[in-house]
């Protein structure tokens, strides 16, 4: 009994076994098309945005060790200089000494800004706040500007409307970037 009973828009109707196999032929070749071109850009960019939120959970992490190492230190201190370059180190290496290899691709100490009350280059706000119940608060924040993430491979398709071979983390208006900020020692 090769013969087989189907329902459709128009009754039933009976399928040899030449159509079975017929019908088999092009459910691959529906395959072999939509493969390359739907399926292969949908999971390539899904493993391009898991690269992408990796990279930026690992810079916002290093920014928060960076910024809790400046904390239990005064800006007054003889050694604070010292602590800077160790915090942009710990930021781009992830460890004080500056050894090993950067926690991301292109990133270096340069991008790493410090702000506190005595530095405020590329800063905005106030990093010492004087309050009637708590006494003189002071902030330290550390942050990374316009880090650019860079696709691998082929553009991928944003949002936005438009394909892109690269995401700056911090685009958005205002441009914070990546940033930690944390009370410091008085």
């Amino acid at each position: 009994m090769n013969n087989l009973t189907c329902t459709g828009a128009f009754g039933m109707r009976k399928l040899s076994a030449a159509k079975l196999a017929a019908m088999r032929g092009a459910a691959a070749v529906e395959l072999a098309i939509l493969l390359p071109f739907v399926m292969l850009p949908l999971a390539f960019g899904a493993v391009e945005y898991g690269r992408a939120y990796f990279y930026y959970n690992t810079l916002a992490k290093a920014v928060r060790d960076g910024a809790r190492l400046l904390s239990q230190n005064s800006p007054d201190d003889v050694t604070y200089a010292n602590k800077m370059v160790e915090a942009r180190c710990l930021v781009v290496h992830g460890n004080p000494g500056c050894t090993g290899p950067t926690l991301a691709p292109g990133l270096t100490t340069a991008d790493v800004v410090i702000c506190d009350r005595l530095h405020l280059d590329d800063c905005t706000g106030e990093f010492e706040v004087t309050a009637p119940v708590m006494g003189t608060v002071r902030l330290v924040e550390v942050k990374i500007l316009n880090y650019q993430f860079n696709y691998l491979g082929l553009p991928t398709y944003i949002p936005l409307g438009k394909f892109a071979t690269s995401v700056i983390f911090g685009e958005e208006l205002p441009n914070p970037g990546i940033r930690a900020v944390m009370r410091q020692i008085v």
